[in-house]
């Protein structure tokens, strides 16, 4: 429907979310066509916010592809953006930590943790625990294969709280929505 009557934005929006599909099921062919169209449609567009989500999908296609120096360089073009609108936004931290997993992947530990110490202060700032969990078992990884012990421990544990933190909300939302449905069905 967006395609068929030109509502590029939403395209743009859509071609992001079906090419991090197409990661997930290793189609990298179609993610990559994703991300043409994405970036096609953010050049027409002219519009950064958009470029930005081509090239950050453009860097996880080619991480994937384990094609590392693409992937660098398209994350760092989406991180530019990104600290020119809103340095402290969840996209922003994101960015941040697709590079620290770009870099890590290269051995690139020292690279690998400055993005995601900065990931992780932003991720802080917003109190974003699930991404707080996933920072914090990479860092906990990346110190344990630098020998660092106490430091990957001190993550290790963060991963761990974060985790049961998550565990809970979802626990308190899903036991929520049944009693409100138990609720709306009694009273049918």
């Amino acid at each position: 429907i967006s395609e068929k009557y030109s509502i590029h934005k939403q395209s743009i929006a859509l071609y992001g979310t079906m090419g991090n599909l197409y990661l997930q099921q290793n189609k990298f062919e179609d993610c990559r066509k994703m991300a043409v169209k994405a970036d096609s449609l953010a050049k027409k567009l002219n519009d950064p916010y958009f470029k930005y989500g081509a090239d950050n999908l453009y860097g996880l296609y080619y991480s994937a592809i384990k094609d590392y120096t693409n992937a660098e360089k398209y994350m760092l073009q989406a991180l530019v953006y990104n600290l020119r609108k809103n340095p402290n936004a969840s996209h922003t931290g994101g960015t941040y930590f697709n590079l620290g997993e770009i870099a890590a992947k290269q051995n690139k530990n020292k690279d690998a943790l400055i993005y995601y110490s900065e990931a992780f202060r932003i991720f802080k700032n917003q109190n974003e625990k699930k991404n707080l969990k996933d920072i914090s078992y990479n860092l906990a990884n990346l110190y344990a294969n630098q020998k660092n012990f106490p430091q990957a421990y001190e993550y290790q544990k963060l991963f761990s709280a974060y985790n049961d933190s998550v565990i809970n909300e979802e626990t308190n939302t899903t036991i929520a929505e049944l009693q409100t449905k138990y609720k709306v069905e009694k009273k049918d």
